[in-house]
């Protein structure tokens, strides 16, 4: 069995701490630099083991040169070129299964995929599917997984709670 596929609950910090790092990479990223930036509070080891998973970091926290070399790239063509080879060298079984077309492989498959190999629940697995794909839209290989839908409760005129749910679609900048 290869190495759990890294995961998080909610793919907006990750975007939100990868245009960070394009911004600025710090020489070291730990969970401490993590919160000092505000990123994933509570969380921080799930966003660390997804950067570390794609070789942007190494087990100690400090930047690799595989990082300082893709997101020190100003042209946005070449970032997410280079950026595509990380994520694609970082997934390799599953790009060696099923070639490019890994990049838009639905959900289903990814899961089928990611619960195979891992052994993980379909919970897990879901999670491990919608971070790969909100890699591989950073990368603008896909479309961006939608965010799952919120529900919020508002009072009914006659005092009772009326429960409506709302979709907000996933962005991805680069």
């Amino acid at each position: 069995m290869a190495n759990k596929h890294p995961y998080v609950s909610g793919t907006g910090v990750l975007v939100q701490v990868l245009d960070h790092l394009k911004r600025s990479f710090p020489v070291s990223l730990d969970a401490d630099v993590l919160r000092k930036l505000g990123f994933a509070p509570g969380n921080e080891s799930y966003i660390l083991n997804i950067v570390r998973f794609i070789n942007l970091i190494d087990e100690k926290g400090a930047r690799t040169d595989k990082a300082q070399r893709t997101f020190t790239l100003h042209d946005a063509l070449s970032f997410k070129k280079a950026f595509s080879e990380v994520v694609k060298s970082a997934y390799a079984d599953l790009f060696k299964l099923h070639g490019d077309a890994a990049w838009t492989l639905d959900n289903a498959r990814l899961i089928t995929y990611f619960r195979q190999t891992d052994q993980s629940s379909e919970l897990v697995g879901t999670r491990q599917a919608n971070t790969f794909r909100a890699l591989a839209a950073y990368a603008g290989q896909a479309v961006a997984p939608a965010a799952a839908p919120k529900v919020k409760s508002k009072p009914a005129a006659s005092g009772k709670q009326k429960t409506k749910t709302v979709t907000k679609a996933a962005t991805v900048s680069t």
